[in-house]
């Protein structure tokens, strides 16, 4: 029998067989009535045990094997890699007047809102001017936490945020504010880094002087939880005035969904991105170190295909995602970014474009068929959506299946059947760099 078999079953067999070798003249009694089986079977459940929290505790030392975050926290930051952090979701909200105001109603930035608990605030500031009903200005999930040290003077001084809702920090040291950055070694002065740990957050402050005072602007979000649908930010937290000081009767709404926000990355994510950038040292060689580069570094790039039309060119065609999560191209600002990126990490001899990844609109016409009794209009607005997440899912390159669609839609509560006119058969896209995006859509119930 093996050794390292620390089962019950194993362990009780094989004290009593040390046992009859060791004692074969005064132990023969191993009846499960006999007190000595008793205490056999009691050594032998100790044993099994703490063979299953040893195993346990054993697979958490391996990052392949770990399951519990904490674990694969600790073993990321061994390898330098800081898992992603939360993402606040962000909107449009539109304050009101139920009839016109006539003084000028200044909106501060910052101004909270909620929604079932959670907060927001206006992201700029705004003002309704006298005689009109209505203003628009963007918003944000987030609350804010001040902390407040006073310096110790070590070159590299550390601070504790333990609350696991941070997304972003500002750091002012005796008034000046210092950058964040990913490597301390790189800073010598007006640096902090950000690191995650099992229980809190870590702030690493690059030689703050001795009893300095060190203020942290903590930014906390709920994540996925702040995306809300339209018609949902009704409350205004906060007392709104004119320009005299007046109270006014104003109201808050939000005609489009907020999106955006993400939770922490899962663990099966930061051992992937953590893999990625240990593999790569950070350095472009291969195509799918481009794109994974390009995906992991870079906020917002949500496609990333490389393809190499000859020996020492490399096109990177790109696309982001809007605030409903629909695929979009990449503006200016974005493309200037990865190629900031890249241009730090691929070989001096290869040269980079950043292009836009092609869309390849897929019009849809479709005849379902339902069931009596069942509202035709949900029935029609729930195939719409599953289309469109359908498409939102597609990677460039990623084939549309028929039989994909006919699953979708015949899973629809209070659907008999469906019949997929448009297209008649898969499309499949001819290069790499293309996605298949949702072009015109007619669903027609009866």
């Amino acid at each position: 029998m093996p050794k390292y078999d620390l089962s019950f079953d194993a362990v009780k067999e094989r004290i009593i067989q040390r046992i009859k070798e060791k004692y074969p003249d005064r132990v023969n009694d191993f009846t499960e009535s006999n007190i000595g089986t008793v205490f056999i079977e009691a050594v032998a459940f100790a044993i099994d045990t703490l063979g299953f929290y040893i195993n346990q505790l054993e697979n958490e030392l391996f990052f392949d094997r770990a399951k519990q975050r904490r674990s694969v926290v600790s073993l990321a930051r061994l390898i330098g890699y800081s898992p992603k952090r939360r993402k606040p979701a962000e909107g449009t909200v539109t304050f009101y007047l139920d009839s016109p105001w006539e003084k000028d109603i200044p909106i501060p930035k910052g101004t909270r809102l909620e929604a079932n608990g959670i907060y927001y605030e206006t992201e700029n500031p705004v003002t309704l001017q006298a005689g009109k009903k209505e203003v628009s200005v963007r918003a944000v999930q987030r609350g804010l936490q001040t902390l407040i040290f006073t310096a110790r003077g070590e070159f590299y001084e550390s601070f504790e945020v333990r609350d696991k809702r941070l997304y972003s920090v500002k750091v002012y040291v005796d008034g000046e504010e210092y950058s964040e950055t990913d490597n301390l070694v790189l800073n010598e002065k007006n640096a902090f880094k950000i690191e995650e740990t099992p229980q809190s957050y870590i702030i690493t402050v690059v030689n703050p002087p001795k009893g300095a005072n060190v203020l942290i602007e903590v930014y906390l979000t709920e994540g996925s939880k702040g995306n809300i649908l339209s018609g949902k930010l009704t409350r205004i937290v906060d007392a709104i005035t004119d320009i005299d000081g007046d109270i006014v009767p104003i109201k808050v709404r939000n005609d489009f969904p907020f999106s955006g926000g993400k939770d922490e990355e899962s663990i099966e994510e930061i051992k992937r991105n953590a893999i990625v950038r240990l593999r790569t040292n950070e350095r472009a060689v291969t195509g799918w170190d481009y794109e994974n580069l390009a995906r992991v570094l870079v906020e917002g790039v949500k496609h990333a295909v490389a393809v190499s039309p000859e020996p020492g060119v490399v096109d990177l065609y790109i696309a982001t995602k809007n605030e409903n999560g629909n695929p979009v191209a990449a503006d200016e600002t974005l493309k200037a970014k990865v190629d900031e990126v890249l241009r730090k990490r691929k070989a001096l001899t290869d040269k980079v474009n950043i292009k836009d990844v092609q869309f390849i609109p897929v019009n849809v016409h479709a005849k379902v068929k339902a069931y009596t009794g069942y509202n035709y209009e949900e029935i029609r607005e729930a195939a719409i959506k599953l289309l469109k997440n359908y498409f939102n899912s597609l990677t460039p390159g990623q084939a549309f299946r028929l039989s994909d669609v006919y699953r979708l839609i015949d899973g629809i509560e209070g659907v008999d059947y469906c019949n997929i006119l448009t297209p008649s058969q898969d499309v499949e896209p001819e290069e790499r760099y293309r996605l298949l995006v949702l072009g015109e859509v007619n669903v027609e119930v009866s």
